[in-house]
């Protein structure tokens, strides 16, 4: 049986990675600029002009084709209704402009398929909310534009067409015309089939998730043992097992709380100077002071950013050792399944647990450690109580 796997390797180099990040700037401004266009339009015309087909005929040179008379028709009118307003017009002409500076079909065609699909969930979930309120928490908002200063978190999967496998490499085709290529080194002996590349912006951090296909062995179930395991904040972990030669054990959780307290005391610092310096900024009338608070605030931005990537990177870090060291313990003292308690991940969401508690508990992301769970646990079946 064959299973998707993701290989994620962090993207090192200076020059490399500002290559990466650029591109997939201008990939979030090309989002925002279709985002944009398409609740214009909804404003003006009553509904969201979510055909991919359509949209991309929008912007690329040449005349639309469709075999469909039906297709061709709603162009037309999708076309005439964005020339009648300086707005939308607007908008079109940013698309194209930033078509050609993405230099990239193959991604401008995959981000387009990404806003689609955003827009059609919406819709479902809005028809679902009018069925069944009680089951969101609030109304289901239609995709926004995100600001690009604050930009955290951003990501396009590229197809079969924008990379190349080489021995002990993959080739990554960022710029098609300028020719401008990423280079990706493969752990040794890593001879499964790459489907898809994801390249990803998190904070100042670039990464490239190789996703490939790999052969699950297939493991007889000779464990006899059931070990459950409650998830929390002070005991990260409590695991209790029916196998009597397991003395049941806690994972502290103090270190990585205070960590993620040290965490939220340097953001609100960070975040409070930015403030400050803003409302300085609204104040202040000398062009050259203006610039210099400008340039501080920037840096104070890419501060924060460089602070949450390397929480980030620290927490999956910590999740994977730990989760891997239980999944192996469990196996060797022969068990066969783990329960993990919904407690950690349902019953706390939403609940005030007090202003220092909620600190630490929103920014532990105990669903984090269950999704690493998931990942480690091989032939171990993790389900919830």
């Amino acid at each position: 049986m064959q299973s998707n796997r993701v290989l994620n390797i962090r993207i090192s180099g200076k020059e490399r990675k500002e290559k990466v990040r650029k591109l997939l700037l201008d990939l979030a401004h090309f989002k925002n600029l279709l985002i944009l266009l398409i609740r214009r339009y909804k404003e003006l015309y009553g509904y969201y002009p979510t055909d991919q087909s359509i949209l991309y005929g929008l912007i690329k040179e040449g005349e639309y084709s469709s075999k469909k008379e039906e297709k061709l028709k709603s162009f037309r009118e999708v076309k005439e209704n964005i020339l009648k307003d300086e707005e939308l017009t607007r908008f079109l002409k940013a698309l194209k402009e930033q078509k050609k500076k993405t230099d990239n079909n193959y991604i401008l065609q995959q981000v387009i398929r990404d806003v689609v699909k955003s827009f059609k969930s919406y819709r479902k979930a809005y028809k679902e909310y009018l069925k069944s309120p009680k089951k969101f928490k609030g109304t289901p908002r239609s995709p926004k534009p995100k600001k690009l200063k604050y930009l955290m978190n951003f990501s396009v999967e590229l197809n079969v067409n924008t990379f190349k496998r080489l021995e002990d490499s993959i080739l990554i085709s960022l710029r098609i015309n300028n020719k401008e290529f990423l280079k990706v080194k493969l752990p040794k002996d890593f001879d499964f089939e790459v489907k898809s590349i994801r390249l990803k912006l998190f904070g100042t951090d670039v990464y490239a998730d190789v996703v490939y296909k790999a052969e699950l062995p297939k493991v007889e179930k000779t464990g006899k043992h059931v070990a459950g395991i409650d998830l929390g904040l002070n005991n990260l972990i409590t695991l209790l097992s029916t196998n009597k030669d397991l003395k049941s054990f806690i994972v502290s959780g103090k270190e990585i709380k205070a960590f993620n307290q040290w965490y939220n005391k340097e953001k609100s610092k960070l975040q409070s100077e930015i403030d400050t310096i803003r409302n300085k900024l609204s104040q202040v009338e000398d062009e050259k002071e203006g610039e210099s608070l400008k340039q501080l605030i920037t840096e104070k931005l890419i501060r924060l950013k460089e602070l949450s990537a390397y929480r980030k990177r620290k927490i999956d870090n910590d999740f994977h050792k730990i989760s891997r060291k239980v999944v192996d313990v469990l196996k060797a003292t022969d068990h066969k399944k783990l329960y993990i308690g919904k407690g950690a991940t349902e019953s706390k969401d939403g609940v005030n647990l007090g202003k220092k508690n909620n600190q630490h508990f929103c920014i532990n992301s105990v669903q984090e450690t269950n999704r690493t769970y998931q990942i480690q646990s091989g032939r171990i079946r993790d389900k919830g109580f």
